[in-house]
């Protein structure tokens, strides 16, 4: 008879203290290594909790045992294949997950998790730049960017954005960008929302430049327009090619 594997994994402990500073106020504190990988693993669960309270699911059921148990496909895969982005995004997959603690089901298509991290990225910029904005701390751009020429891709152009503002020795904070289709003309283009460092107007004159036939740049005169913009991005339709992406943003949303 084969003996069962009891080999006993030893439990994770503390190796090490980091002491941090705060250079404004000059308080200290201190935290083990364990306790700063206990507060990652929380705030991951945390932001998975997010995202799938935002798909009406209960706060409560949301925790590392969840686990995805049936796909169930919509469509066929040949009617998907949009190479162009032209068509707004649908539902493939209906996926079905379970609380192993709970025991308790819920449903969600991929496009609705789609949309509802697309949602947080947005959410989460406007808390970022909110307070910031209001006290006239930074800028936000808005910019509206037309895309027909296959050649110039989205990683391209939004590099080219930046290279444009940096070059005149203005900080880039964070940006988040969403492709969109024109209502009217079916026009290709990428709205990009880009906090940067309080500029001067003439500043702005010059970044702007002479007028192009596939670009508007303009910057948010308030508060009340920057929280229109954002919530009529979060609920666009996601458009994008097959296997391409639908939204992009920087890696931090950042303060001065």
């Amino acid at each position: 008879m084969k003996s069962k594997n009891t080999k006993a994994y030893p439990k994770k402990i503390t190796k090490q203290m980091h002491l941090f500073a705060n250079e404004k106020t000059g308080e200290t504190f201190s935290i083990t290594d364990l306790e700063k990988r206990q507060a990652k693993k929380k705030r991951k669960l945390m932001q998975f909790e997010n995202i799938y309270r935002q798909l009406g699911v209960k706060a409560q059921t949301i925790n590392k045992q969840h686990r995805l148990i049936k796909t169930t496909p919509l469509v066929s895969d040949t009617l998907i294949k949009d190479t162009k982005g032209y068509s707004p995004q649908i539902a493939k997959q209906l996926l079905l997950f379970v609380n192993d603690e709970t025991g308790e089901f819920f449903k969600a298509t991929d496009l609705q998790i789609r949309q509802a991290k697309k949602k947080k990225k947005f959410i989460d910029f406007e808390n970022v730049y909110t307070q910031a904005f209001a006290d006239a701390k930074i800028f936000v751009i808005g910019v509206v960017i037309d895309y027909d020429d296959e050649k110039r891709t989205i990683d391209y152009l939004l590099r080219d954005l930046k290279k444009r503002i940096r070059k005149l020795g203005i900080k880039v904070l964070g940006y988040i960008g969403v492709r969109d289709i024109g209502d009217n003309k079916f026009q290709r283009h990428l709205h990009v929302l880009v906090a940067v460092n309080k500029l001067t107007m003439d500043e702005f004159g010059k970044l702007q430049g002479k007028p192009k036939e596939n670009e508007v740049m303009e910057t948010l005169d308030c508060l009340k327009r920057f929280h229109k913009l954002i919530w009529y991005l979060i609920h666009k339709n996601l458009y994008a090619p097959y296997k391409s992406r639908t939204y992009y943003s920087s890696l931090k949303f950042r303060l001065l």
